[in-house]
């Protein structure tokens, strides 16, 4: 049974952090984004942990199914590996995500929601402050934040009325949260990159597979098609 029920929990584990993997990735998740995720992630591992120290296992259907299928309680050593591994968990994220760090990046909330803030953050200054109030008490720009497509495009529009506000948001959403980007890449690489392709020139394709413009492959093929000679 302690065997069975081991295989379940690295089973429900790798499951979790696979989806938390998955949620980091694509082309416009921030920094902020991320951060919030990895913290909704450590605070379920502590509910977790403590679900499984009152053998509440609501959160491990397979295991409650298992014993459930048994009729039977989970061994002593069973739970006392649960409650080993699970804090290990934590503090191992804890280490790579640090309390400190989220609070830092908790400070440039301002720019996912302006309209939350309600006193100074400590990153801005009185002048820049003072422009994010001018900037919330616009009912125009009010409208163009609640239709928005992205946080890029919000503050990208902001750029010419609201200069000082606009540069420092976008050094915030500009930086790579993940090594999702690079990981494209290779893959593209790698999918473009085979033994029968091997002397190619492989930049050209990288860029054509990496580019987010829609190709007409029909027309570019046509275009560079050899006319017969006459």
């Amino acid at each position: 049974m302690a065997q069975e029920i081991g295989v379940f929990r690295r089973l429900f584990l790798k499951k979790k952090l696979n989806d938390l993997s998955l949620s980091l990735q694509g082309k416009a998740v921030t920094v902020l984004e991320a951060s919030d995720k990895v913290q909704v992630f450590k605070k379920k591992i502590k509910f977790w942990a403590e679900s499984m120290k009152n053998r509440i296992l609501d959160s491990f259907p397979m295991v409650k199914e298992f014993t459930e299928e048994l009729d039977s309680d989970i061994p002593g050593d069973v739970l006392n590996d649960f409650h080993v591994h699970l804090p290990s968990l934590h503090e191992s994220f804890n280490r790579y995500f640090p309390e400190e760090l989220h609070e830092k990046i908790k400070e440039k909330f301002w720019v996912v929601n302006p309209y939350s803030v309600s006193e100074k953050p400590a990153c801005l200054t009185s002048q820049q402050y003072e422009c994010l109030i001018d900037l919330t008490s616009d009912s125009a720009i009010k409208e163009k934040f609640a239709t928005k497509k992205s946080l890029s495009e919000f503050w990208c529009q902001l750029k010419d009325e609201f200069k000082v506000l606009s540069d420092k948001a976008k050094i915030i959403l500009l930086p790579f949260a993940t090594t999702y980007l690079c990981e494209s890449g290779f893959s593209a690489y790698v999918s473009t990159k085979t033994k029968y392709r091997s002397p190619l020139n492989k930049e050209p394709d990288i860029r054509l597979k990496l580019s987010e413009i829609q190709q007409d492959i029909a027309i570019l093929c046509k275009s560079k098609q050899s006319h017969p000679s006459r």
